[in-house]
């Protein structure tokens, strides 16, 4: 039977079934023109351009055919180093129409040096953020000043979701700016924050000049992660009490390369207890690992009144378990149970903890089941209320 003869609806599952297929999806486009508006429903949700060469590649396409652009959902862009290029670019691009974009991703010009991100003035790029974007990430960019950081967001009225990965939002003298009028902003739910050498985004950009909130009046779920001593700790002092009625999900991370020079401070403490659910995941190394636990353990112990908390949840990569078990790391749990057993904290359900070992094995390493009851030991009130779950496994 000829595919000219085959219902509409078996071509569609035909070319769903190749979905993940780019060849074979350009193929069938030049085969039958009645595969064509699917799969160009396919090759063009997702576009990527973040080279010169794709950039006007895809500009060159949507001239050729104007309706390629109504495809496209998501769409990731490179601020390039050319000020003049990347205006140019951008406007050109701007032509376009983008109806259904919803998601949208600005990356720095990796040729940049990491020490020096992409400086980018976001009233350049105003064809992209004039759309219906629900998700924005930035990476790797210099934004000129916290009011030009509202003001991109103020361009997406409907974004839900915002992930910044290494963005410098530069300081600005308020004498330089013309007055900003004080407003709420578009209403995210999920915010990403996360620093690779040390924090460049202070989270005193969601407020306005006049100390409201901004954009974060819905905040559900925000994730953070921070490095170098114990800065990042003042922008949860910050944003943490601001968002108390909304936050649903905290998910705290120390980068890899944190190092703590010294143990935490009083002034470094705090107090999560009314965000029902909290994620932590302290470093890799055992030394900073340990110092981060504590912090953690202290934090939970802070705060006056009842707690909101209903689960906990940690996870711990280790190169041999009896780590776990030493006498620096049984004085954390020992820490972190008294805290979690005190009559504030009877909202708590579970506190799941998950290991990973990551050395080598060898023979006389305890069975994944006697970690788990070698380390429940450490938890003997919790673990008699049920409210503590361990799982291991190795790699």
């Amino acid at each position: 039977m000829p595919l000219a003869s085959l219902p509409q609806e078996l071509l569609d599952i035909i070319v769903d079934e190749l979905s993940q297929d780019r060849k074979s999806l350009c193929a069938l486009h030049s085969t039958l023109r009645s595969f064509r508006c699917h799969v160009r429903g396919h090759l063009f949700r997702s576009i990527n351009l973040t080279g010169e060469r794709r950039f006007y590649s895809f500009l060159e396409l949507c001239t050729a055919a104007s309706n390629i652009s109504d495809f496209v959902q998501s769409l990731e862009v490179t601020v390039f180093i050319d000020p003049e290029y990347q205006r140019n670019a951008f406007q050109a691009l701007g032509n376009h129409p983008l109806p259904n974009l919803h998601a949208l991703c600005i990356f720095g010009d990796p040729s940049i040096l990491p020490a020096h991100p992409s400086r980018v003035n976001t009233h350049e790029i105003p064809p992209l953020l004039n759309h219906p974007v629900t998700t924005l990430t930035l990476h790797n960019l210099n934004i000129k000043s916290a009011r030009h950081f509202r003001d991109t967001l103020r361009s997406c009225p409907a974004l839900q979701t915002l992930t910044i990965n290494w963005v410098r939002v530069c300081a600005s003298k308020p004498s330089s700016l013309v007055p900003e009028t004080a407003d709420a902003g578009p209403e995210i739910q999920n915010l990403s924050i996360s620093f690779t050498r040390y924090n460049l985004c202070a989270l005193d950009t969601f407020f306005n000049s006049d100390g409201t909130l901004f954009a974060l009046r819905g905040l559900r779920k925000f994730s953070f992660s921070w490095v170098i001593d114990w800065r990042g700790t003042r922008d949860l002092q910050l944003l943490i009490p601001a968002t108390r009625g909304t936050l649903q999900e905290l998910h705290l991370c120390h980068s890899n390369v944190a190092s703590y020079h010294k143990p935490h401070e009083r002034s470094h403490i705090v107090d999560f207890s009314q965000v029902p659910c909290v994620i932590f995941d302290p470093p890799l190394r055992d030394a900073d690992r340990c110092t981060g636990l504590a912090w953690f353990a202290e934090c939970l112990g802070s705060g006056d009144g009842p707690a909101r908390i209903r689960r906990l949840r940690l996870s711990l990569y280790v190169l041999n378990f009896e780590i776990l078990l030493s006498s620096p790391y049984m004085l954390v749990w020992s820490s972190l149970e008294r805290a979690l057993a005190a009559p504030r904290l009877a909202s708590l359900e579970k506190l799941k903890i998950s290991i990973v070992v990551t050395g080598e094995q060898h023979k006389d390493q305890p069975s994944l089941e006697q970690m788990k009851q070698d380390f429940l030991a450490a938890f003997p009130i919790l673990h008699e209320q049920r409210r503590v779950i361990v799982q291991t496994a190795t790699l």
